[in-house]
């Protein structure tokens, strides 16, 4: 198990805010309504525009933090291992007790890559 460094020093990038954890599922057509459609794949990733961009930079050898929080649900367990494998530091994501993480379905029409997102905030 990676362990994140042992305090900010050297910390280059901080990013504040939004985690989430992205369900993206992939269709041919965008399904009209009350209709069924089998997906073409389904994929599970961490989302939101602070978590992505310092994993990414992460990934490009930056030293990297995320500040957010996150419910101690599931989807929480897993931004937080998410984060951790990925090395960025997140000793300061604040785990909500009973609160639930926010969750996303992406519908990803293929082909042209269009995308219908239904979310919810959490809690």
């Amino acid at each position: 198990m990676l362990a994140p460094p042992a305090s900010h020093n050297g910390i280059e990038v901080i990013g504040l805010g939004q985690a989430c954890v992205d369900y993206r599922g992939i269709v041919p057509s965008y399904p009209g309504e009350d209709s069924k459609m089998e997906l073409e794949g389904l994929f599970s990733t961490v989302g939101g525009p602070a978590a992505v961009a310092m994993m990414a930079l992460a990934r490009l050898g930056v030293r990297t933090a995320f500040i957010g929080s996150i419910g101690d649900d599931p989807f929480g367990k897993t931004i937080k291992e998410t984060l951790l494998r990925e090395k960025v530091f997140s000793a300061d994501v604040k785990e909500r007790r009973g609160a639930a993480s926010q969750f996303a379905f992406i519908a990803v029409t293929r082909g042209i890559a269009a995308r219908t997102i239904f979310w919810t905030r959490g809690t």
